[in-house]
């Protein structure tokens, strides 16, 4: 029975890990389209969408929910080197970019 059970969990982790790595293989050129696209990937809809930030902005002071530190931090400067420049990237502005250049 032991013998029987190791060799069916083994069996199922293999099937499962061959499973993901085809969906891995299989989803890739569409996620590569898509952040060349602009888009972010929605994970509670599960599917791409693209992000308008001027809209999103707009909705955002609608609503109340930007701040006088949003305005106060428009000369700002990181005092740490900037690591990840993916979002840089993707709004296809330099890191060492103003708010106000980030927000055109």
């Amino acid at each position: 029975a032991g013998l029987y059970s190791a060799s069916a969990i083994a069996t199922t982790g293999t099937v499962c890990g061959v499973g993901q790595i085809g969906r891995g293989l299989y989803n890739t050129p569409e996620a590569l389209r898509a952040r060349q696209d602009l888009q972010v990937w929605d994970r509670d809809l599960g599917r791409w969408y693209e992000i308008d930030l001027v809209k999103l902005e707009a909705k955002m002071i609608a609503e109340g929910d930007l701040d006088d530190e949003t305005e106060r931090s428009e000369n700002h400067k990181p005092s740490e080197s900037i690591k990840e420049t993916e979002y840089y990237d993707l709004l296809k502005v330099k890191p060492s970019a103003s708010e106000a250049e980030i927000k055109k």
